[in-house]
């Protein structure tokens, strides 16, 4: 089949986080399954800079053929009339659209062309129409936006894809909702780096239990003021463990945890490294004791599929998707986003010989269910059914 991918960010824009992860390991999945896939993307790198790549025209990126569009203005929406244009040209040919969509041009585009043209399509939504979040701060403009921009959209796609159940059963246009997981590539994980490499460049942390955050640097979606409090209580108590928040932030929420850090005296046991990525990244799974991802609402994390490929034993909040299953087949704890849970979680995981049982079970579930092939090969089932039944 010819598939065309339409989304706003494309690699290597990696402080965009998830989405754009997702919308290239199914390219290269799909590719490599015999598939002809394009991308349209914008060229932004992140809110202020672009990326140093051609501009409209193929790109080869790992097999599938991308093209970069510019972003006048407008760049926290992506508006791009350039992207529009280069849509226009490649969906007329495509058996099947994906639409990868975050409230931004490129989604709402990608899915009204598709919509006009007749061409079956599958929404991404990648979290984005959870309610927790719809009822968030900023949860009133998300409600117009969706009811003015994207309701139609939503309502005539040929599915929308959650990553969870337990992001499905939360989200709106559940009834139109069909599963497609996020997943590995299991090749990552197959030769793993030596232990140590990132203890051998800060001493400091030796052989302390060190705690991992690995995920964008927000505060109010992911509960990172909740870890901080979790593990000022478990130091305060006596703990030498040592915390990591790796990932990129964009606004203030970094400057308002630095200084909780500071006003909890941990300077010298909290690290930020910003974003992390390839062997660097790889290097911190190795080297961490323990995966942290409280989260006030998040559906099927990458973060968390890696830490667990990398036998990582996990402590997961009860609003992301997985912790059924994380519960089920004892790969960690399961915990509010309180505090409290935290705090408790943290005190249990000092135990080594519960940490090795939990990652050796994350490890086993995540290469057993959750690997682009697998999910690439499901994905394309789907598609073929909707196209034949067209």
């Amino acid at each position: 089949m010819k598939i065309l991918q339409v989304i706003s960010h494309y690699v290597p824009a990696y402080r965009f986080g998830g989405p754009l992860q997702v919308a290239h390991a199914l390219a290269k999945a799909l590719v490599h399954r015999g598939h002809q896939v394009s991308v349209c993307a914008t060229h932004l790198a992140d809110l202020t800079t672009d990326l140093d790549v051609p501009l409209d025209q193929p790109v080869d990126v790992d097999g599938v053929t991308v093209f970069y569009e510019a972003v006048p203005r407008w760049r926290k929406w992506g508006y791009s009339p350039a992207l529009r244009r280069r849509v226009d040209l490649l969906m007329p040919d495509a058996d099947f659209v994906l639409v990868h969509n975050h409230f931004q041009y490129a989604g709402w585009m990608g899915a009204a062309r598709a919509r006009r043209l007749g061409k079956p399509y599958i929404v991404f939504p990648h979290a984005s129409l959870k309610r927790q979040s719809i009822r968030s701060s900023s949860g009133l403009a998300k409600r117009m936006y969706l009811w003015v921009f994207e309701r139609q959209n939503y309502q005539h796609a040929e599915g929308i894809a959650f990553n969870a159940e337990e992001e499905l059963a939360d989200s709106l246009f559940a009834d139109r909702g069909i599963l497609v997981p996020n997943g590995i590539d299991p090749r990552d994980f197959e030769m793993l780096p030596s232990r140590g490499a990132v203890r051998s460049r800060d001493p400091a942390i030796g052989n302390r239990l060190l705690f991992l955050f690995l995920g964008r640097i927000d505060i109010t979606q992911k509960a990172l003021d909740v870890i901080l409090q979790a593990f000022a209580n478990r130091v305060q108590a006596g703990s030498e463990a040592m915390l990591v928040l790796a990932g990129p932030s964009e606004g203030e929420d970094q400057i308002r945890l630095r200084e909780m850090v500071t006003a909890f005296r941990l300077s010298e046991r909290v690290f930020f490294t910003g974003l992390v990525s390839g062997e660097e990244k790889f290097q911190l799974l190795r080297d961490a004791d323990v995966f942290l991802m409280p989260s006030r609402y998040e559906g099927l994390s990458i973060a968390l599929l890696e830490a667990m490929a990398s036998g990582l034993p996990i402590v997961l909040s009860d609003r992301c998707g997985l912790h059924r299953e994380i519960e089920r087949k004892d790969c960690g704890l399961v915990v509010q986003p309180s505090v409290e849970s935290v705090t408790a979680a943290m005190a249990n995981m000092e135990d080594p010989s519960a940490r090795a049982m939990y990652g050796r079970h994350a490890r086993e579930l995540a290469l057993a269910h959750y690997t682009w092939p697998r999910i690439a090969e499901g994905l394309e089932t789907l598609m073929r059914a909707r196209v034949t039944h067209d």
